[in-house]
């Protein structure tokens, strides 16, 4: 076995320039050991590899892949337009309702107005509380 010989897996697998390839190809048509390798690696390859199917089978699988997304595709828009329908249906209802609670129903204003003079209230009740707080320094 000489150095060319070490080189059959690299042969084999495409790794060598074209030079070196054609190089080892003459080497192993006279090199009964390398021959040897050579066909190890084959049928090596061959048992792990699993043969590659038909055209009209692959076609077929893959028709059949196509066809059973179409359904999924529909289905989930389907639920994406529900979702979207029932977010703008509870926003609707939101805004219609007055989240202000009965204490802005029984004054008759309308929600914004009740947080308003709510916001209002709190801002004098702080600047009240701050100017103490100022006048104790």
């Amino acid at each position: 076995m000489n150095k060319e010989c070490e080189k059959a897996a690299l042969y084999f697998y495409g790794e060598m320039t074209r030079r070196e390839a054609d190089a080892f190809k003459a080497h192993a048509a006279a090199c009964p050991r390398c021959r040897e390798e050579l066909a190890f690696l084959e049928q090596t390859q061959e048992a792990l590899v699993p043969p590659a199917a038909s055209d009209k089978a692959v076609e077929k699988v893959l028709a059949q892949a196509a066809s059973a997304q179409i359904p999924a595709l529909r289905w989930r828009w389907l639920k994406s337009v529900f979702a979207a329908l029932l977010l703008a249906v509870c926003g609707v209802w939101y805004f219609m309702t007055e989240p202000g609670g009965t204490a802005a129903q029984e004054q008759g204003q309308s929600w914004l107005a009740y947080v308003s003079e709510d916001a209002d209230r709190e801002y004098t009740d702080f600047a009240a509380e701050f100017e103490e707080f100022e006048n104790q320094f």
